[in-house]
């Protein structure tokens, strides 16, 4: 029931992205509106969507890959940016064992 739910409130929550991305007579308050919605209905299908993968590893014994997806997921817009900074670090590593390219 609870992936059911999830999936319901995603596929709503992705109706509300259509809706704010159409071109249209823009009114900031009702895009501000739409936009509010799209959060609060992405942030409750995340929570309905977690819990449901706690109470599945909990009581069914699965594995808990579901939960740790999730949480990983939560923090997606901050994972390209932590990659680009991490592949930064590991060229500072190396540029003493090469010499740089110059321009």
């Amino acid at each position: 029931m609870g992936k059911a739910l999830a999936f319901a409130l995603a596929a709503a929550d992705v109706a509300l992205l259509v809706l704010l991305s159409l071109p249209r007579q823009h009114d900031m308050l009702s895009d501000a509106g739409l936009f509010v919605a799209f959060v609060a209905l992405a942030s409750l299908a995340w929570i309905v969507a977690l819990a449901t993968a706690i109470v599945r590893a909990m009581q069914m014994r699965e594995s808990w890959l579901w939960v740790l997806a999730l949480l990983a997921l939560l923090w997606l817009p901050a994972l390209p940016a932590l990659a680009f900074g991490a592949s930064g670090v590991w060229q500072a590593m190396n540029q003493g064992k090469r010499h740089p390219v110059t321009a």
